[in-house]
């Protein structure tokens, strides 16, 4: 009998066939469309019996909600605490092959490179600060997450830049003295001179839109803000699956930021992703553009999804280090209040490659 199952979880054995190419995942989409709906109609038939066992399953009740626009004197847990997920018969964390990931890696860069060499012969440059992620299929969400997480499946998307960092105290500062951006909520963090080069949190989701709007930008959509972290291949991670990466990184973030939340953008080399993004994990949580809806990924179009038409929360991604592993992966969803703002919650932004 065959499984259908995440491609992270096969990738050491998919990095043996020499010709194999994780960049070209999706490739030739039109020319197959009816095989690929095919292939996603058997996957939700499985993601269906996967269902089946876990509803059996105890479940936890949810907190309450805190009052929208109150201030956070501490960082709060996004999304509103839920159970945690239970863990899955799967090859233990860490068990990858280095080299595997290696290879995978080398050809998403290559295929960044060539198209940025595409855009170049256009006279088509990445923005100040920006990094190019390529068009195409990745696989987004998770089969052994919760239950807003699944199932997995392969949106495409278009090219488009993201920050390389998130945005800081410093560059949200001249936002504030150009009359645009309103300050954050709470000022500690942002008029300490020594923490220009730190994350700017305290900020509403609309405060995050004012400012990228600002820069001739915009935030980045749900579906953008996971590729950019975990390149096409489904890794859990950006830097793999292991969780042995996660205790290492604590302990250095608990050193970079002397005990005091984010550290300077950048610190943290282990973070990066694929596509040469940092700290889309661990330093601080990041609005995008998107209204959360628990069942989307069940409806979500499979070309540019931008989200729910409508809502009562926004996503928020990445998370910070007081995370649990599972929470830290790249396909967990938080959420909150428009209104919401943290020590622990920034945001960067992304910008459409002209066609």
């Amino acid at each position: 009998m065959g499984f259908v199952v995440p491609v992270s979880y096969a990738t050491p054995l998919l990095a043996n066939i020499p010709d194999f190419n994780f960049a070209a995942i999706g490739k030739g989409l039109k020319k197959s469309k009816k095989n690929s709906e095919k292939i996603m109609r058997q996957m939700a038939r499985t993601t269906v019996r996967i269902e089946t066992v876990r509803i059996q399953e105890p479940t936890a009740s949810s907190a309450p909600e805190a009052a929208a626009g109150q201030p956070k004197a501490e960082a709060r847990r996004a999304p509103i605490p839920r159970p945690h997920p239970s863990h899955p018969q799967e090859p233990a964390p860490g068990e990858e092959s280095s080299g595997a990931m290696t290879k995978v890696n080398e050809q998403l860069i290559a295929a960044q490179q060539e198209e940025l060499k595409k855009l170049a012969e256009k006279r088509v440059l990445p923005p100040d600060g920006m990094v190019l992620i390529p068009a195409g299929e990745f696989f987004m969400g998770t089969e052994d997450g919760l239950p807003d997480a699944r199932p997995m499946h392969r949106p495409q998307l278009s090219s488009f830049w993201i920050d390389q960092y998130e945005v800081t105290n410093a560059e949200y500062r001249r936002c504030l003295q150009a009359g645009i951006c309103l300050p954050p909520k709470d000022r500690q963090a942002f008029d300490d001179s020594l923490r220009g080069q730190h994350p700017v949190t305290n900020v509403t989701w609309a405060q995050a839109r004012a400012f990228c709007q600002w820069r001739g930008r915009r935030l980045p959509t749900e579906a953008e803000w996971e590729k950019a972290a975990r390149g096409t291949d489904g890794r859990r991670y950006p830097w793999g699956n292991s969780e042995e990466v996660i205790k290492s990184l604590v302990k250095e973030q608990t050193v970079r930021s002397n005990g005091n939340g984010t550290a300077p953008v950048g610190s943290f080399p282990g973070t990066l992703s694929p596509y040469g993004v940092f700290d889309l994990i661990g330093n601080a949580w990041e609005w995008v553009k998107d209204w959360y809806a628990e069942d989307y990924y069940a409806i979500a179009p499979l070309r540019d999804p931008q989200g729910p038409l409508r809502g009562s929360f926004r996503v928020l991604r990445g998370g910070d280090w007081s995370q649990s592993p599972s929470e830290l992966r790249v396909s967990y969803r938080g959420w909150d209040e428009m209104t919401y703002w943290g020590p622990s919650l920034g945001f960067r932004c992304a910008a459409d490659v002209p066609e």
